[in-house]
């Protein structure tokens, strides 16, 4: 029989690169909390309309990317492609803002796209992000930029840019399509077969086609930041200032567009050279009304960010910054299945104060327990011999600060 293996492009995750991402979420978690969010949580599955109506139907990532199916009472359901559509469902269908009407919130979990496989991007993926809600004020986007590159240092990343537009508010965005619209058909014949799909449907998506011939014909074309409302053109303003006095590094990208619906004013990437030619591995921006598409209320203000974990996993390997797969403190091994039950009350011991306690207590041999003891990770090691004696052996590592309570423990045991 065939043995089974995971699904392509969905990855199991165990030894240093389980860790390893587990202390990339934890930085992103440490420092999300400085900035005053609050961990959320919200479900793998979530109704297919919720992203439809938030995401929008003519994006990539709800026409072709999404893992849909039809559950058994005949609704549509959807694993969830990204999270602030649900972070935004979960605020409206709670009424969290009536406690907190400045609400912040960080996540951290799975998501799923069937998308191409490569290195850092997988059909199941994992992704940090915060989402701050009601608060309409530049200093909002300012202080989400700075926790994103906040992240990024963290990580060991000191080339790190802010890529900085804006896409509009529907007061001026509206025109600009129109113009846009004009452009992308009459330069069609010019155009790849994609950029005239998304004409359209989708047409802002256009500028940020990969084709180098259509990058030549998108000289020309009409871009967002210059069409902005005077409320847009002074909110742009506002950040620049404020990223200004941060003295944090950005630079003004007139072409930059998401490729979400929600996508309102600010738009940002962080991006880096550490992975070969320059991309992005935090993106994000404002997204006001965003509530009102999941049955809130549409005035309320929202800014967020998020950057897929694994490839923030790979960067701080690059950087050298990678979590290493933390040793166990003690490994406790038997003289076959000699004194198993005073081994037992050790580990007790020694776990409840403080330390990680791996053993074999099993009735194999020496020769065999010596062997485990040369494969798995480990500050120190306990014999408990069969004459009676116990021996506690440094295994050629500095010895790390315990608590007094093992300190005790392991002090009454001679060092071999």
């Amino acid at each position: 029989m065939a043995s089974l293996r995971s699904v392509k492009g969905m990855n199991d995750l165990f030894g240093v690169e389980a860790s390893s991402l587990g202390a990339v979420e934890a930085i992103a978690r440490q420092l999300a909390k400085r900035w005053g969010a609050e961990e959320v949580r919200t479900p793998i599955l979530e109704k297919l309309d919720l992203f439809v109506r938030s995401v929008g139907e003519a994006t990539d990532v709800v026409g072709k990317e999404m893992y849909t199916f039809e559950d058994k009472d005949g609704s549509s359901l959807c694993l969830r492609p990204e999270a602030t559509a649900s972070v935004a469902r979960m605020v409206v269908q709670h009424g969290i803002l009536r406690d907190n009407p400045r609400f912040r919130a960080f996540y951290a979990g799975p998501m799923f796209r069937r998308e191409r496989p490569q290195k850092g991007r997988y059909r199941q993926f994992h992704q940090v992000g915060v989402e701050f809600f009601g608060e309409p004020d530049p200093s909002a986007d300012v202080e989400v930029i700075a926790l994103a590159a906040a992240i990024l240092d963290a990580l060991g990343l000191d080339d790190v840019v802010v890529e900085l537009g804006s896409v509009g508010c529907p007061e001026c965005r509206p025109s600009y399509r129109k113009k846009l619209v004009e452009f992308l058909r009459r330069e069609a014949v010019q155009l790849c077969d994609l950029c005239n799909q998304r004409t359209e449907s989708n047409p802002l998506r256009s500028l940020d086609c990969k084709s180098a011939s259509c990058q030549v014909v998108f000289q020309d074309a009409p871009l967002p930041l210059d069409s902005l409302c005077e409320t847009c053109e002074v909110h742009q303003m506002g950040v620049e200032k404020g990223l200004d006095q941060l003295g944090l590094d950005y630079r003004v990208n007139k072409r930059l567009v998401r490729g979400l619906d929600y996508y309102r004013r600010t738009v940002f990437e962080c991006t880096t050279q550490k992975l070969g030619a320059q991309s992005a591995v935090i993106a994000g921006g404002r997204y006001d009304g965003l509530l009102g598409s999941v049955g809130g209320d549409e005035g309320v203000a929202a800014v967020g960010f998020a950057a897929g974990t694994e490839r923030l996993q790979l960067l701080a390997r690059e950087a050298g910054a990678e979590a290493a797969h933390s040793p166990a403190d003690i490994a406790i091994v038997t003289d076959r299945n000699q004194r198993v039950e005073e081994a037992l009350v050790l580990m007790q011991g020694l776990r409840s104060a403080g330390l990680v306690v791996v053993a074999d207590l099993s009735g194999r041999g020496r020769k065999a327990k010596t062997k485990w003891l040369g494969r798995i990770a480990h500050r120190h090691s306990v014999f408990l011999e069969a004459d009676g004696s116990a021996r506690l052996r440094v295994e050629g590592m500095e010895t790390q600060a315990v608590s007094p309570e093992a300190a005790a423990i392991l002090g009454a045991l001679p060092v071999d």
